[in-house]
């Protein structure tokens, strides 16, 4: 019993950052929606949803965003029905825990932050220069579907061969499974929804790009993991300068550049080849290097 409370424990140690982003947005539309029904069953008539919306969403209009900077982040964290969210958290647990198993949490939420506000960006520009959408500068953008996207076409990138299962349809590899959500939210920009499907094809274009960086030996969400990294860095600097050796930074950096180099060999030859061409010391090193 207590190996198998340990091994939980472990489990949700493992992947807490994206069990915080699944429970904050649950949290939120579980409060939302608890006010609005005992508003409703005591006649209130007041909406809390419709007043998140109107400081939390993000507006299309360009002068709106610049006096609600903001949304263009907590816009991720609303949703429209229980469907909206059910679909979103549960391809998110799934996208997310194989996101981290090859790339670790830091990059998770990195990803998935700079996917959702990619996906952001590029539906507030696209209600700017395209005629199909002129006068519609109060239209509100809500949902985690960009930055959830944003992690599925980061793993699908990394691991195109990698095939999973789906009902009524049976085994599909990633590459292919993208290919097709990226077209389906293209052509159904004219059908409805247009501006939640401009975020989608945002966030995915964010974490196809990311990769590919990544793979040429840039990592271009690095600045993000850093910004929210500082006291933990700190704190390891601080060890390094209070032991007084000379020589360890220059051997940190050393180390440091040593893995990276070898991740990025590793993630070539998944590339290249699957993870099943790995070697079994490849694979431990993938695993250590994902922060487990």
């Amino acid at each position: 019993m207590k190996n198998l409370l340990q091994d939980i424990k472990n489990y949700f140690n493992n992947n807490m950052v994206l069990y915080r982003l699944v429970l904050i947005n649950v949290v939120v539309f579980i409060c939302i929606n608890f006010f609005d029904l005992f508003s409703f069953l005591f006649g209130w008539h007041f909406s809390l949803d419709r007043l998140m919306r109107s400081f939390f969403g993000l507006e299309a209009g360009i002068s709106n965003f610049i006096w609600k900077p903001w949304t263009i982040v907590s816009y991720m964290f609303l949703h429209d029905d229980i469907f909206h969210i059910l679909f979103n958290m549960l391809f998110l647990t799934w996208t997310g825990k194989l996101f981290s198993e090859y790339l670790g949490n830091q990059k998770l939420s990195a990803t998935y932050f700079l996917g959702g506000i990619c996906g952001g960006l590029f539906y507030m520009v696209a209600y700017q220069i395209f005629p199909a959408f002129a006068n519609h500068d109060q239209a509100i953008l809500i949902g985690a579907s960009a930055g959830v996207l944003a992690v599925f076409f980061a793993a699908a990138t990394l691991l195109p061969n990698y095939t999973t299962q789906l009902l009524f349809i049976g085994n599909i590899k990633l590459k292919f499974l993208a290919i097709i959500m990226f077209l389906l939210y293209a052509f159904s920009i004219p059908s409805g929804n247009a501006g939640g499907h401009i975020a989608h094809i945002g966030g995915a274009l964010f974490g196809f790009v990311s990769i590919k960086f990544l793979q040429s030996g840039t990592d271009i969400t690095k600045w993000f993991s850093k910004l929210f990294s500082f006291k933990s860095r700190s704190r390891k600097n601080m060890k390094v300068v209070y032991r007084s050796n000379e020589n360890a930074d220059e051997i940190y950096l050393n180390k440091q550049r040593m893995t990276q180099e070898n991740l990025d060999r590793i993630l070539d030859k998944i590339n290249r080849s699957g993870f099943d061409s790995l070697t079994a010391d490849e694979k431990d090193f993938l695993y250590k290097a994902s922060g487990k």
